[in-house]
């Protein structure tokens, strides 16, 4: 009897004693993908029902299994799907509930245990991929597989123990194996440690260990091991000679012959003939202490020296100030370091010349040795000279000596070149006067032309004459406060300084008062015109003259060019202002509308100098410019009131444009009633537009086609608008197929993938988040997402394995002697985060980590 007849009397009995759906009412498939129409008969040809369709597709064995193996009863969608509750579990609930980590739907026998092995902790390389299960699996004769050990140790103490070469216990190396062997070897022999504490290199490099580490503790420092070579060393002696224990100050480990010791890493560096001297010549008492001053060694030449005798002469034990490394001889002193560099007749000097019996004690003051050359020279005494001798002497010669007067507060100049010095100073070289009338007072006293006392003219003889000579004499007026310009030039001093040149007024009507009084084109009295002749006239001539307006602050333009002085100045210049309505009331009074609109008295805003006819008013001079619409506007259109007041603000004239208002409505959606927010002047208040909306959403990309079209977003609506994507496009994330964004529960941030643009083409950071697919070995290497996400409904499952070149056995090979490496994909991930063979991220070093 067929399962599916079996299957067709479990459903008509059912449906005996019930008359809703048998198989429950969560079961939804269609009645026909099961039965055929003629009757509830089931046959293979004719069913169209698909196992997969349910979530759990029948692979290996459950392709051929009974039906009813699974499905107790009618209620299908109560099966269970856990292995565990059809098949029974030898592994006492050691190993979890997914079976398939080792079983598969084919049969119960694991297949490729190694491989799976590899997945977990401890993947099976070396040796151990050729051993018996039980040997560490020692309780798998129950199928318990679980709470095995990882740690080298736990199966190794007994070799840990009984190794000799060298002693692990005795010297107590680490028990963790892997540092020092490797997994992949097939024996304990291939050991990696690395001697990272101190190099191996040179002799060291062939040592045994044991040859070193004798003991637990083996120190870095070289005399521990070599304090016998240390000792027994005679050439020279390291014990007697106090060598130190820094065994690479000389040696290195290649060899302990030949050594050499690097001296500039001292604080005595050897230079010149120090390079070649044996080094017992210096470290005659060991190697410490040893002195670094050069009389520490050459005292005895020091004091044996008589050409200079260094003793007598008192020089200093510094040999380094005259004397060099490379030889005692040819010696010399830079006198210059004393402040007191040699010069002239000095250089031949031999040096006890100067320094009688000792080097110090003496200073740079020429007197001081030369107080007897001073003493005995002509007039030094009497006239009392000053004993700073480089003034008038230099080091070549005594002789020929001459003092350089510039270098005074009064240098010589004129005909004070050739006088002789005692002329001026007949009382000596100190306090001698540098003021003209302290030599020629009497000069001064006895001149009549003109008569220097009775004009009182100053003491300051060179405001006049020169040193050249008395005669030719000037006085220089562009010194004083009123220089000499235009016909002042060829005046006598006397026409202006009549009463002296003391107290002369600077002023021009302190000269030329009569010519105001009397000038009577125009009447500079009675016009009021002012006494500072200089704003009309100049030092010319009086006529012709003129005034600048301009200097008034009102300058004169158009009409105003053409009036005489009288037209304005009534009697006077002084009183009057710029203001046009000072003049023009009148003329103000008398225009139309002027009073009865309140006109501003500022005629200059709308009339200018030329004409008052053609007036116009400039409205960029206020803070309300016009522009678009309102330059056509009459002026009584908005100054209905007056000119004074008139609001600036748009609401208040075009209150009625915003109330009536319908797309959009502004009274409903409360709009600012800032009405340039939105709107220019333009004539009909369009086009319009909302600047700030980028505070709410950017309108780029394709929305810019659309962003006067406000309704066609917003659709009445302008105050709950989402401001995200997925707000207005979620139509377009539910219904996309290729892949399916809602069923993969894909990011509601479309801006991952997509542009303002547009929505095709689409992007996804892959290269960035997680594996480079657009680029390196993987780009053009496949077609679609479901190439690598073998599971439509999950994407984080994906597969390494059954792309291009790899096949297990190809893999195996290319892997060989990796450590850690299995044929599954989260282990090529892993390795290769990157998708290339140089991007491991990982590799296994202990297994129990």
């Amino acid at each position: 009897m067929s399962k599916y007849f079996l299957l067709l009397l479990v459903l008509v009995s059912t449906a005996l004693f019930a008359q809703n759906n048998p198989h429950g009412s969560s079961l939804r498939f269609d009645c026909s993908e099961c039965h055929v129409p003629a009757s509830w008969e089931i046959t293979d040809t004719q069913m169209k029902f698909s196992h997969n369709l349910t979530g759990f597709v029948l692979t290996g064995k459950h392709k051929i299994a009974d039906c009813r193996g699974c499905h107790k009863n009618l209620l299908f969608n109560n099966t269970s799907t856990e292995c565990r509750d059809c098949h029974s579990e030898p592994h006492q609930n050691t190993l979890g509930k997914d079976c398939t980590g080792c079983h598969t739907t084919s049969g119960w026998k694991p297949i490729d245990m190694m491989q799976k092995h590899n997945q977990y902790r401890f993947p099976l390389v070396g040796v151990h991929d050729i051993q018996d299960c039980k040997l560490c699996h020692s309780n798998s004769d129950n199928f318990i597989y679980s709470g095995t050990s990882i740690d080298c140790y736990s199966c190794h103490k007994n070799e840990y123990q009984n190794t000799t070469n060298p002693s692990h216990a005795l010297m107590k190396l680490s028990v963790n194996c892997i540092d020092c062997h490797t997994l992949s070897s097939t024996n304990w022999t291939a050991g990696r440690f690395v001697h990272a504490v101190i190099s191996l290199n040179g002799k060291h490099s062939t040592l045994k260990c044991s040859q070193c580490h004798t003991v637990q503790n083996v120190t870095q420092q070289c005399f521990d091991c070599h304090q016998n070579d240390y000792n027994s060393t005679a050439n020279p002696n390291h014990v007697t000679g106090q060598f130190l224990h820094d065994c690479l100050s000389c040696h290195s480990s290649e060899t302990w012959t030949g050594a050499k010791y690097n001296h500039t890493t001292t604080n005595f560096p050897l230079t010149g003939a120090h390079t070649t001297v044996a080094c017992s010549k210096c470290h005659t008492s060991g190697y410490k202490g040893t002195s670094t001053v050069c009389s520490g060694c050459h005292e005895s030449n020091f004091k044996a020296t008589v050409d200079p005798d260094h003793v007598t002469l008192g020089l200093s034990l510094d040999c380094l100030q005259c004397h060099t490394t490379t030889a005692w001889k040819p010696s010399g002193f830079n006198h210059a370091t004393t402040g007191f560099p040699l010069t002239g007749a000095h250089l031949t000097k031999a040096c006890s010349d100067c320094h009688k019996g000792t080097t110090t004690g003496l200073t740079g003051d020429c007197y001081s040795c030369h107080k007897p050359d001073f003493d005995k020279a002509k007039d030094h005494l009497t006239l009392g000279y000053p004993h700073t001798c480089a003034q008038c002497h230099s080091t070549t010669s005594w002789s020929g000596a001459s003092f350089n007067h510039t270098a005074t507060n009064f240098p010589l100049t004129g005909a004070h070149t050739s006088v002789a010095c005692s002329k001026c100073h007949a009382g000596g070289y100190k306090g001698t006067s540098t003021v003209c009338s302290g030599c020629h007072e009497s000069n001064f006293n006895t001149t009549v032309d003109p008569d220097h006392v009775a004009l009182g003219f100053s003491l300051d003889c060179l405001q006049c004459h020169t040193t050249a000579a008395w005669k030719p004499s000037s006085f220089n007026h562009t010194t004083t406060n009123f220089p000499l310009t235009g016909a002042h030039t060829n005046l006598t001093c006397l026409k202006c300084h009549a009463g002296g040149y003391k107290g002369t007024s600077t002023v021009c009507s302190g000269c030329h008062q009569n010519s105001y009084t009397s000038a009577v084109n125009p009447n500079h009295s009675s016009a009021g015109i002012s006494q500072d002749c200089i704003k009309c006239h100049t030092t010319t001539a009086w006529i012709p003259s003129g005034f600048s307006h301009a200097t008034t602050g009102f300058t004169l333009t158009g009409a105003h060019l053409n009036k005489v002085c009288s037209d304005c100045h009534k009697g006077t210049t002084a009183g009057l202002t710029g203001d046009c309505y000072s003049c023009h009331q009148p003329d103000f009074d008398k225009a139309k509308d002027h009073l009865t609109l309140g006109y501003p008295h500022t005629c200059a805003q709308c009339h200018s100098t030329t004409d008052w006819s053609g007036a116009g008013f400039n409205h960029t001079t206020t803070n309300f410019p016009l522009t678009g619409a309102h330059v056509s506007v009459t002026c009584s259109k908005c100054h209905t009131s007056g000119f004074s007041g008139t609001t600036q603000v748009c609401y208040d004239c075009h209150k009625t444009n915003y109330t009536n208002s319908t797309n959009p409505n502004h009274v409903k959606l409360v709009l600012s009633a800032t009405c340039q927010t939105c709107h220019t002047t333009n004539a009909g208040w369009k086009p319009a537009q909302f600047p700030v909306h980028s505070s709410y959403w950017v309108i780029d990309g394709a929305h810019s086609a659309i962003a006067s079209d406000c309704a066609r977003c917003h659709n009445g609506n302008y105050s709950t608008m989402p401001n995200t994507c997925y707000g207005c496009h979620q139509t377009g994330y539910d219904n996309t197929a290729n892949p399916p964004h809602k069923s993969l529960a894909f990011p509601q941030e479309c801006l991952q993938c997509h542009t303002k643009t547009a929505w095709k083409p689409a992007t996804f950071n892959h290269d960035g988040q997680y594996f480079p697919i657009y680029s390196g070995k993987h780009k053009s290497e496949w077609s679609t997402c479901g190439d690598c996400h073998t599971v439509v409904t999950n994407y984080k499952v994906f597969s390494c394995i059954d792309c291009h070149e790899h096949t297990k056995a190809s893999m195996d090979s290319k892997h060989r002697g990796k450590t850690g490496y299995s044929w599954v994909s989260s282990e090529c991930y892993r390795c290769h985060p990157k998708g290339s063979s140089g991007s491991q991220s990982l590799q296994i070093r202990d297994m129990s980590r």
